[in-house]
Order: structure tokens, then C-alpha cells, then sequence
């Protein structure tokens, strides 16, 4: 049909940008691919791809095919490698942690899995002897027919016993025994104890710490991170500093900062303002002078710009950055106010004392 001709021109093509990716990663990687285990997985659906779709398609018959299309199902898993792009948005983050722990957390579920079986398989063999294996209680008509399809055999007896994991519907499977044979309650009170309860809550603590861990290794992660950008930035702006210093008295004006344009602010700087959306150099000004002198030592600069790279790699709201300045320009203008208030208590102050004396030379008889 038509449908399916174009699903197959789509399969192609696909299937070529599949191979034209692995082929320029080895082209530029060469051998250090293989050591890339996302490479190493796209590599092996690639080649099975391959093998089917422009080779064993031609080949084998349709019911031989079928086998092979069963396996490509797995190509499906390709789309796990858009999971890492939610790191990059910020409305995704904590999704990305839930995923990146549930993917770094194979090695707990695979012993867990492991430990299950084991302690299954050890109840099941336990279950044989008690159970299956006891003629009274096959005997019985009330038992009868569940021991035979519950405690037949080892396998149905650990899926049995797979449901204590859960404990999904137990009660149907051991009330029925446990009612006749009161002393297999010291069979499955130990089963419920350790598979449903202990077992379950230390591979939660385990997978709990396990993310705490994590969470404290990306931590120190971050950390060395913004410590080699501030290393990387530190000697930029300290340059831009001292081209903006034309006197040399080791501060900066507003005027000095204003004949900074965009285009001279250096680019790893130029996304921070854009993202804060500073209007003019006079607004960045205000950011920067923290004491409110109305000029900007070195230490300032440098140390007001790396803080405003950092707060926004770690996408702080430039609106807590506008909050801060419109606070520091009213602590201006409030500083502004108290310097013309004293100014006038000042001369109030001076004018009094001679308005004093014009008062008591009044009052004075003959004068």
C-alpha cells in the first residue's frame, strides 16, 4: 500500500543518517568510539539495521524476517539518548534527576534481582519439602488441587512465592494451608518478614543513598566546574578592568563604564547581560557598585561580574537581580536624602545661634 512504500522510503533514509553519523564518529574519533558506550549501542543497532533492511530482507522468507524485525524492536531504545537533553532545560531538571538516578541505579536493581532469586529459590526448595513433598497434605481434597498448581514443581513454587514480593493475593495461597496446617505459619511468616517487608525497604534505603550520593558527587561536580570558569574568566576581566581605568586611579566611574559598548564586553560576558536584560551600562553600574560609592574598585568589578556569570549559569530569576538593583538605587537615594538633610541641619544649625543674638541685643534697655 501506499502508507507502508512510504514508511519503507522513510526506513531508508533513516537508516542512512544512522550510518552516516556512525561513519563520522569514527572518522573523527577512530578507536576511541568503542570506549563510548552510547556509540557502542547505536553501532550494534546500526549494523542490525543494516543487516536486515538492504541485506536479509532480500534473503529470507517473511516468517524467517519476522524474527528479525522482533529484534529491531530494540531500536526503539535509541530514543533513551533524548533523555540527556532534559539536563539542558531548566523546567526539567528535577525530571532529569529522577531519570539519571533510575539509569545509575542498574547495578542495585540487577543484585537486587539477583538476591530476590536466591532467597526465592531457597523458600522454594524449603516449600518442596514441606509441602509438595508431604502426602497427608496431598491427600487432603481441600489441598489438593492448589498444592498441585502452586507446589507442584520448583519453578510454579518460586512463581508462587514471587507473589510475596508483592503481596499480591496472598492470602488465597497460604490462609487455605495455613488453616489446616497450623504450622506452616512458620514457613510463610518468615517469606512475608523477608522478601515483602526487610528485603523491599533496604533496596529502598539503598537506592535512596545511592541518589544522595549522587547528588552530593554532581554537587562537587558544579563546584569544580565554577571554579575553572572563574579561573578562565578571572584574567578577562581584569584586562576589560584596566582598559576601562583610562586615568589609572585604580577605580571606575559611571562615565568610564558607559563608554563600554556591547560590543566590547567580552562573549563569554555577553549572554549574562542579555539574560539579565541590563537597559544601559548605568543600570550595571548600580549592580556593581556594592558600597554605593559612586565608583568601582578592581576587587568590585571583578568580583560583581563573576558573581553575575555565576548566578546566571545557575539561572537565577533576572528578576532577583532587577529586585537587587532597584533596592541598592533607593539605599542611593536614600543616602542622597540624609546627606541634603544634614546639609540643611547643618546650616539651620549655623543661622541659629546669630538669629539668638539679634533676639537678646533687642531686649537690651537704651539699645
Amino acid at each position: 500500500s501506499g502508507s507502508s512504500t512510504a514508511l519503507e522510503v522513510l526506513e531508508n533514509i533513516f537508516l542512512s543518517l544512522y550510518v552516516a553519523e556512525a561513519a563520522l564518529n569514527l572518522l573523527v574519533r577512530g578507536k576511541e568510539c568503542f570506549y563510548d558506550s552510547w556509540f557502542v549501542f547505536d553501532f550494534m543497532l546500526v549494523v542490525a539495521g543494516v543487516s536486515y533492511q538492504w541485506c536479509m530482507k532480500f534473503i529470507v522468507d517473511e516468517s524467517q524476517g519476522g524474527v528479525w524485525q522482533q529484534i529491531l524492536v530494540l531500536r526503539t531504545l535509541r530514543l533513551l539518548r533524548l533523555l540527556r537533553a532534559l539536563r539542558l532545560i531548566p523546567a526539567l531538571k528535577t525530571a532529569w534527576r529522577l531519570i539519571y538516578g533510575l539509569l545509575t541505579s542498574t547495578n542495585t536493581m540487577v543484585s537486587t534481582l539477583a538476591l530476590i532469586i536466591l532467597i526465592l529459590y531457597m523458600f522454594a526448595c524449603i516449600g518442596l519439602e514441606l509441602i509438595s513433598k508431604d502426602l497427608n497434605m496431598r491427600s487432603n481434597p481441600k489441598l489438593e488441587q492448589l498444592i498441585e498448581v502452586q507446589f507442584s514443581n520448583l519453578f510454579n513454587t518460586m512463581v508462587t512465592l514471587l507473589q510475596f514480593v508483592t503481596l499480591d493475593s496472598i492470602s488465597s495461597i497460604y490462609f487455605p494451608l495455613v488453616r489446616e496446617y497450623p504450622l506452616l505459619m512458620f514457613y510463610f511468616l518468615p517469606v512475608i518478614l523477608i522478601v515483602s517487608i526487610a528485603l523491599m525497604n533496604m533496596v529502598t534505603a539503598v537506592l535512596v543513598e545511592g541518589a544522595l550520593t549522587q547528588a552530593n558527587n554532581d554537587r562537587d561536580a558544579r563546584k569544580r566546574f565554577l571554579t575553572e570558569r572563574i579561573k578562565e574568566q578571572l584574567p578577562i576581566y581584569t584586562q576589560l578592568f584596566r582598559s576601562l581605568d583610562k586615568d589609572g586611579n585604580g577605580s571606575i566611574t559611571v562615565r568610564e563604564l558607559q563608554a563600554l559598548t556591547i560590543n566590547d564586553v567580552p562573549q563569554v560576558f555577553k549572554k549574562t547581560l542579555q539574560s539579565f536584560r541590563f537597559e544601559s551600562m548605568a543600570e550595571l553600574f548600580e549592580i556593581l557598585d556594592g558600597n554605593i560609592s559612586g565608583d568601582i574598585d578592581e576587587d568590585e568589578f571583578i568580583d560583581g561580574l563573576l558573581n553575575l556569570n555565576v548566578a546566571e549559569f545557575q539561572h537565577v530569576p533576572p528578576e532577583l537581580i532587577m529586585t537587587l538593583k532597584l533596592s541598592r538605587s533607593n539605599s542611593r537615594r536614600s543616602r542622597n536624602i540624609m546627606k541634603h538633610l544634614m546639609g540643611i541641619h547643618n546650616e539651620l544649625q549655623r543661622l541659629m545661634p546669630k538669629q539668638d543674638l539679634q533676639s537678646a541685643s533687642g531686649d537690651l534697655p537704651g539699645l
